[in-house]
């Protein structure tokens, strides 16, 4: 696998989890989630990956805070914040799924090295 796929994988990942945090459409919701999850796994778990999702991961992080934020402003001005909240349930969920990816490449890193022993034993 070369950087110019992990860079196309990366840019579609990307592109995928933003139009899953701000769709509102729970079709199209388990849709985009479908394909993110298959281009997740398309390289397979693999150290690489982990720039991307952690950049994805600090993103989400932002966006909560910020979704956050809003709904509690509207909520003191007796604003609606219903659809305010289905967002930031969108954006929770998203981030869920960089979190479990980020796992996943975690574990496949441990099993790569469960072989080799420990280290000074």
């Amino acid at each position: 696998m070369d950087e110019a796929d992990f860079r196309e994988s990366d840019g579609t990942i990307s592109a995928f989890a933003d139009q899953l945090r701000w769709e509102t459409n729970p079709n199209c919701q388990e849709g985009l989630k479908r394909l993110l999850i298959k281009e997740e796994d398309r390289f397979g778990a693999v150290i690489e990956r982990l720039d991307m999702v952690e950049r994805n991961l600090a993103q989400g992080g932002e966006l909560i805070a910020r979704q956050r934020r809003l709904i509690d402003n509207l909520k003191i001005h007796g604003g609606d914040s219903e659809r305010a909240e289905k967002l930031l349930d969108n954006i929770v969920m998203t981030q869920a799924l960089f979190e479990q990816f980020r796992e996943l490449i975690f574990r496949a890193r441990e099993q790569r090295f469960d072989g080799f022993g420990e280290c000074g034993a």
